[in-house]
């Protein structure tokens, strides 16, 4: 299934360092790195996790783009410092924008399979 690609740059570029296909469990993993590192200094921070989780995909896709700490220190500055080495992109898949826009419009929506 295609969920979409990060595209990563310099600031102040155009140009595309690498790109790594998003994979949603990412974000997942990455919070489960965290607690069994017994680092909790994410918390709730949803966007820490999810810059953190798009170098660590592109990390699990073979390009080190920036040095991290260990995953016992890290901490959510470390992560948006990264940033600022590299900006990246979420592109959705043709059609995931209105899929997701049609969803939140309709929240009850179901897949047509019945019970």
């Amino acid at each position: 299934m295609d969920f979409g690609t990060i595209k990563f740059s310099k600031p102040g570029s155009d140009e595309t360092v690498c790109e790594v296909p998003w994979v949603p469990t990412t974000a997942t993993l990455v919070r489960a790195r965290l607690a069994e590192a017994g680092n909790d200094s994410f918390g709730s921070d949803d966007n820490a996790v999810g810059t953190y989780a798009a170098f660590y995909n592109a990390e699990l896709m073979g390009h080190k783009l920036v040095e991290l700490p260990r995953v016992e220190e890290i901490k959510p500055s470390d992560v948006f410092a990264a940033a600022f080495q590299y900006g990246f992109t979420l592109e959705l898949p043709d059609g995931a924008a209105e899929e997701a826009e049609e969803a939140e419009g309709n929240p009850t929506a179901t897949t047509g399979a019945s019970s």
